[in-house]
């Protein structure tokens, strides 16, 4: 009999562990849906020496928003990055200088990745966001990429 009371509160016991342990699974994964992962993908560009890319992600909502700007190569590997936090209607620009690259090539063809975290309740939330491709003697704009509507997606939750 008392093997049986004592199998009977270990069952209870591990019950509500495995009860609390799911409502903390909910409470958890219901915080991480409070935001949704975006990304800007930009096809390849080219620089080469003496020039410089800079990208440009403007915010546009009521909050602050999380960004992630990431410069790759045509092998997919990170050149650089940077996390920044963007100011609701602000802008702000991260640079990749050739030159600082150190690279034995004359050309560097690169594409740009900008994600963010969008707030779930805010459903106009976005980061728009240009290139700009400059002279490093004279900082004259060779060109802008600048994409009105951002071509983005909603990236699978993790």
């Amino acid at each position: 009999m008392k093997n049986r009371i004592a199998s009977v509160k270990l069952f209870t016991l591990i019950a509500l562990v495995t009860v609390a342990a799911a409502g903390m699974t909910i409470k958890s994964s219901a915080r991480q849906t409070r935001f949704v992962e975006r990304a800007l993908n930009f096809s390849s560009i080219g620089i080469t020496r003496g020039q410089t890319v800079r990208l440009h992600g403007l915010a546009v909502g009521p909050c602050n928003i999380p960004v992630e700007f990431v410069f790759l190569d045509s092998e997919g590997r990170v050149l650089q990055q940077t996390n920044q936090n963007i100011d609701p209607e602000h802008f702000e620009s991260f640079d990749l200088n050739f030159d600082s690259l150190g690279l034995p090539d004359k050309r560097l063809q690169l594409r740009v990745l900008v994600k963010y975290l969008a707030h779930a309740e805010h459903a106009d939330e976005r980061v728009f966001a240009s290139l700009e491709v400059f002279d490093n003697k004279t900082n004259k704009t060779n060109f802008v990429l600048s994409v009105p509507e951002p071509p983005e997606r909603a990236l699978p939750a993790r």
